[in-house]
């Protein structure tokens, strides 16, 4: 429209200012058929990124993109190079704190979760091993990747066995990884998985809109320790610092974390409460957001709390008897106290320098 020179003040998916007000236009529909879009591109032609070592925004290269790939977070995993990519849009799930929930609300009535063809993704990561030869792994990065069938997953990991065979990782939910997905999987090459459990607190789980009950959760879990010995310790998200919790919903956590047969791998997030979802709205009609209507963005920014050190404590091969003391209800009520988180950011920065000593001798 613009290019030749007509109006675009009806252009479906757009906001402007006109006249000096803003208008929004509504937004154009999902697309259904995800083959019928482009793959992903990572470069290196016209493409720049910002390097630590050059402390600047460069040019890309075919090395720093190999440099870049090799330090992410999935890569460091397994030491793979990893190429990341989509195979589903959407979620199963609308927890109120993510952008999911925001999403399915403005495409309201549309299919949510899309899924694209095997032949596709395969055509992807075909064209991205010749493009890139320096790529040693995959990750899928869907919200949930096990979301599809049975079926269907064992028919996608046969193609990929015959097709790709590289190791990949990824993402599922508690209700959607079984026995025949992970038999399947394994057996095409993945080697590990990240699975979302956020909170071991019924009430909080109300909040967050997460209805997956603790039993789902051991379920999944104990499933998943099945495998220990055809992949990497599986690792287990959960949402600290949020202001809605209290002594009693951290000690229902710690209960259902004790519970974990190891080993795992913890991952801890500060709640970081993205605007426009319901969570957001209830935090404001609440008054927990500043007056500028802003909380932090940043969610590895964890509070120095007892409690937060004690699920710190279970990413660490410490004996269960120790951590089974420390998580004691008891000890919960009497030492998770505001009062004393100076002493705990103490012992938090005091871990971290011997974490960073431990890893310069190795």
């Amino acid at each position: 429209r613009i290019d030749a020179k007509e109006p675009v003040e009806d252009v479906a998916n757009i906001a402007m200012l006109l006249n000096g007000e803003q208008k929004r236009n509504e937004p154009r529909p999902l697309v259904q058929n995800l083959d019928t879009l482009p793959f992903p591109e990572y470069g290196p032609d016209d493409h720049y990124i910002w390097d630590r070592d050059a402390d600047g925004l460069i040019p890309m290269t075919m090395e720093l993109l190999q440099k870049h790939l090799a330090l992410g977070p999935i890569s460091t995993i397994k030491g793979t190079v990893t190429y990341q990519t989509l195979a589903t849009r959407g979620c199963p799930h609308r927890c109120a704190y993510c952008c999911n929930d925001v999403l399915q609300e403005l495409y309201s009535g549309q299919k949510h979760l899309r899924r694209r063809s095997d032949g596709n993704v395969i055509l992807e990561l075909k064209q991205a091993r010749e493009r890139y030869p320096f790529i040693s792994g995959v990750g899928f990065s869907d919200d949930s990747f096990f979301v599809a069938s049975n079926d269907s997953i064992a028919q996608f990991a046969r193609l990929y066995r015959q097709e790709i065979n590289l190791p990949f990782f990824c993402l599922g939910s508690p209700v959607t990884i079984s026995g025949p997905k992970m038999d399947a999987l394994l057996d095409a090459g993945m080697y590990g998985l990240q699975m979302g459990v956020q909170t071991g607190s019924r009430r909080i789980q109300d909040i967050y809109n997460r209805n997956i009950s603790n039993k789902k959760v051991l379920e999944a879990v104990n499933l998943l320790n099945q495998y220990k010995d055809r992949m990497v310790p599986p690792s287990f998200d959960f949402i600290i610092d949020s202001p809605w919790e209290t002594s009693d919903d951290l000690i229902e956590t710690l209960q259902l974390v004790r519970q974990f047969p190891r080993p795992y791998r913890l991952q801890l997030f500060s709640l970081v409460i993205f605007p426009e979802t319901h969570l957001y709205n209830l935090a404001r009609d609440e008054g927990l957001l500043d007056p500028s209507g802003e909380m932090k963005l940043e969610y590895h920014d964890r509070k120095a709390s007892y409690v937060n050190l004690v699920l710190g404590a279970y990413r660490h091969n410490i004996p269960k008897p120790v951590l089974d003391f420390f998580s004691h209800p008891a000890m919960v009520k009497l030492l998770h106290r505001d009062s004393l988180n100076r002493l705990y950011r103490l012992a938090y920065s005091f871990g971290k320098w011997l974490n960073r000593k431990i890893l310069r001798r190795r």
